[in-house]
């Protein structure tokens, strides 16, 4: 049974303000870098290639290369199912909800409520709260939530759009970050270790993964031009994508007695914003890229004060 030290975890809690403070400082520092124009259309483009096909892979990877994580097996299928269990919710949240709202604008809300930034940001939360395990057992939710990203997900927001071709589960299969899972559980099974310069140079990239999403995210917030007509339904969304659903996945599965480890992450991976894609799937297949912007903006901006509360409830009922 994997639990997580008491006191580790009361340090991590009295520091949950102060990395949600980094982490706008990191946001603020991309807002700055769109306003200015330090970056612009075609830079954070190739920042955001940057992140998916080079950071975050190394990231993923850098969280099987812990041996001693690698009798968590149990723990790793379990939250897998927690994670199907997560998207199902989600999904079905998104189909019951916004039935009423205009097309081009009813695509985007499903799809920000049937996926979330799990990779940008809920992968560094997860580091950063519950350490190599969380992260080690965000890194294995990437399967689930991917394949809800290149099936489900893109096919909403490309509905009515004949634009959308090829096979979603080619996509899947050859994303960056999917390869490097599968390579990351490959390298957990082998009798022996890389050599450990290896491991640092591909950690140290990984690293950088937690202020440059943040930067991108910041880029993406800058360029957000606002309807005050929209704040209503955006405040809806945004309740619902950090509060209601990380609630009943919550007591759903502390109901069912899951190791709180399991719980935790799957709960603090559901309670992540709207996806940074949003506003780029929305331009790509003829939606209201300006609406998805301002979705990302005020589910982004309302998350720094609503994951730290999450985390304090579930660390105070969990461990």
């Amino acid at each position: 049974m994997v639990r997580q030290n008491k006191s580790v975890l009361n340090s991590r809690c009295r520091i949950l303000i102060g990395f949600q403070v980094i982490l706008f400082i990191y946001m603020a520092a991309g807002i700055i870098a769109g306003k200015t124009r330090v970056l612009n259309d075609k830079g954070a483009a190739g920042l955001s290639s940057l992140l998916i096909n080079i950071v975050l892979p190394c990231m993923i990877f850098g969280a099987f290369t812990n041996k001693e994580t690698s009798g968590m097996w149990a723990e790793m299928g379990t939250i897998i199912l927690c994670a199907i269990f997560g998207q199902a919710l989600c999904v079905g949240c998104s189909f019951i909800f916004f039935r009423k709202v205009p097309d081009g604008k009813r695509e985007i809300l499903r799809y920000g409520t049937m996926t979330s930034n799990f990779s940008f940001l809920g992968l560094p939360s997860c580091q950063e709260y519950y350490g190599a395990e969380g992260y080690l057992l965000a890194s294995v939710t990437q399967i689930v939530y991917r394949v809800i990203t290149w099936t489900l997900g893109v096919r909403t927001v490309a509905k009515g759009n004949d634009e959308e071709s090829g096979s979603p589960a080619l996509k899947l299969v050859k994303h960056p970050c999917m390869i490097a899972l599968y390579l990351g559980i490959i390298y957990m099974l082998l009798p022996f270790d890389a050599p450990s310069f290896i491991i640092s140079g591909i950690k140290g990239l990984g690293s950088c993964s937690t202020p440059l999403c943040m930067i991108y995210v910041g880029y993406v917030m800058a360029n957000v031009k606002w309807n005050v007509k929209d704040i209503g339904i955006l405040a809806f969304y945004s309740v619902l994508r950090l509060i209601l659903m990380p609630a009943a996945v919550f007591i759903v599965l502390y109901l069912l007695r899951l190791e709180p480890i399991v719980i935790a992450v799957t709960v603090l991976q559901t309670a992540m914003p709207a996806p940074s894609t949003s506003a780029v799937f929305a331009g790509k297949y003829g939606k209201d890229a300006g609406f998805a912007g301002q979705m990302v903006f005020m589910s982004t901006a309302l998350s720094l004060l609503t994951v730290p509360a999450v985390v304090s409830i579930i660390n105070s009922l969990l461990f």
